[in-house]
């Protein structure tokens, strides 16, 4: 009796064409063309190649199956998971150059919106125009922070199907547009404002458009938007080294897809650390042969705050994925509607509250400040903070003796040009700290491939703040 149910399981699938055109008022011969539109009928696949199915199934596009005079669907789920290619073809048909015109301006205005999420209060300037060599470009979209700029290129292009499965000549057209075309364009831009802040063309155009002093600016950062995934080809400048494609000095900079962009300002609650991860994501690329995509960079950071330790000398591929596991759980459930406790980056209470009062009170050059702190790993963050109540301890006995140890110096490694000095004194000799703090940047300094040493005063008399003096001192030029 089962096995004689099951021949009435297609009834199960036929689409009631005249059901639906009473149900949604529609006329029945638009329900006719809709459905003719979205099916495949009987051996329509003949020829194709199977091999292509795994990656380019024609019924994700086209799930429903025709009979010549009737209509079933197996899989409904399937327009909701290719709902985006499905509808692009469709629209395609009737007007192919307002669909990519509203496929560009809403990647820009989407990125404006969500670098706003986290930095409300910076300086967001959109289609700047500006000339370089005599030649005319235009940069989508810079966001001015503090003493940074970063600068978004947004390519809204569609990855295709034949270069998502492997084509050569796709997969080269695509990485053209949406990842050299986009890093030599940001490179320009930011060789034109490297020019302006070294002082140079005081009379340029583009002075008149940038809504800060270009004086106060110190670091350009560098960022390719693009609307649809590219995998992990995105993420790994490995993998296109050997073709040919790139071109001589090619000064890459990190892809990364609108969804994924949305997650990381969404993930990374400070601004500090949204600036420290895509300036460490722009000194990896290229550096390592990582495989894994750019969610797994943001597992990795939550970790270890993208420090490679002593990866230099390690060599070979750098796997990390399922780093991104605690990300994926954490939305899969918010999805769902059930709420964890969202993941967070392991630094240190301390570091957190240095973070917090920074940008509370706003201080000069804040961003590079937390980011030369977020350039400590997080066992690193402990150890120094063990360090400083080790020293309390020895500065509130000593501290009368001359000469008395009063300073931790974290010298980093040869592949990094960021120092730390932490200063303690008391009230009674506070009236001499600067003196401390002078003597701390020229210890800090003092290693060759040292270029910036944080400087660090606290009283340990006083623990109303997480520090009372915080300066970034450089070599004299």
């Amino acid at each position: 009796l089962l096995s004689h149910f099951d021949l009435r399981t297609s009834e199960n699938y036929l689409i009631d064409k005249s059901g639906l055109s009473s149900l949604l008022d529609i006329e029945i011969g638009v329900i006719e063309k809709l459905l003719e539109y979205f099916s495949l009928n009987f051996s329509e696949l003949e020829g194709r190649k199977h091999e292509f199915f795994f990656l380019d199934n024609p019924i994700w596009l086209k799930p429903i199956i025709s009979t010549g005079e009737d209509y079933y669907c197996v899989l409904p789920q399937l327009f909701f998971s290719y709902v985006l290619g499905a509808l692009d073809g469709l629209v395609e048909q009737f007007d192919k150059d307002a669909l990519h015109d509203r496929r560009a301006s809403y990647l820009e205005s989407k990125i404006e919106s969500i670098v706003k999420t986290r930095f409300p209060d910076s300086h967001i300037v959109a289609g700047v125009e500006w000339v370089f060599n005599g030649v005319e470009y235009e940069t989508d979209l810079v966001a001015f922070i503090d003493s940074h700029a970063i600068i978004f290129e947004a390519k809204s292009h569609k990855i295709s199907a034949p270069a998502l499965r492997g084509a050569p000549r796709r997969i080269k057209r695509h990485l053209e547009e949406v990842f050299i075309e986009p890093a030599v364009q940001s490179y320009r831009f930011e060789q034109k404002l490297n020019g302006l802040m070294t002082g140079g063309a005081a009379d340029d155009q583009l002075l008149s458009k940038i809504p800060v002093d270009i004086g106060d600016i110190k670091k350009v950062l560098r960022v390719s938007v693009s609307l649809e995934d590219f995998a992990t080809l995105q993420t790994n400048l490995e993998l296109i080294k050997d073709t040919g494609w790139l071109p001589q000095d090619f000064t890459p900079c990190p892809t990364i897809n609108l969804a994924d962009l949305e997650t990381l300002f969404d993930f990374l609650e400070h601004p500090v650390q949204i600036i420290h991860y895509l300036s460490r994501r722009t000194e990896l690329f290229g550096k390592y042969n990582v495989f894994g995509d750019e969610l797994d960079y943001m597992g990795f950071y939550a970790t270890t705050l993208l420090n490679m330790g002593n990866l230099d000398e390690a060599g070979g591929m750098i796997a990390l994925t399922n780093m991104s596991k605690p990300l994926d759980r954490y939305y899969i459930s918010r999805d769902q509607g059930i709420h964890i406790d969202k993941p967070q980056p392991a630094i240190s209470p301390w570091f957190k509250e240095i973070f917090d009062t920074l940008e509370e009170r706003a201080t000069p050059r804040w961003t590079e400040i937390g980011g030369i702190l977020n350039h400590f790993a997080p066992d690193n963050q402990v150890d120094i903070s063990k360090g400083i109540k080790t020293l309390a301890r020895r500065v509130q006995k000593h501290w009368k003796t001359d000469g008395h140890e009063n300073t931790l110096i974290f010298s980093p490694p040869a592949s990094s040009k960021y120092a730390l000095a932490v200063v303690l004194y008391k009230n009674e000799n506070s009236e001499r700290r600067h003196e401390f703090f002078e003597n701390a940047a020229a210890w800090g300094l003092e290693p060759e491939h040292v270029q910036y040493c944080l400087i660090i005063g606290l009283n340990i008399d006083a623990r109303d703040l997480p520090y009372h003096y915080i300066a970034l001192a450089e070599p004299p030029k």
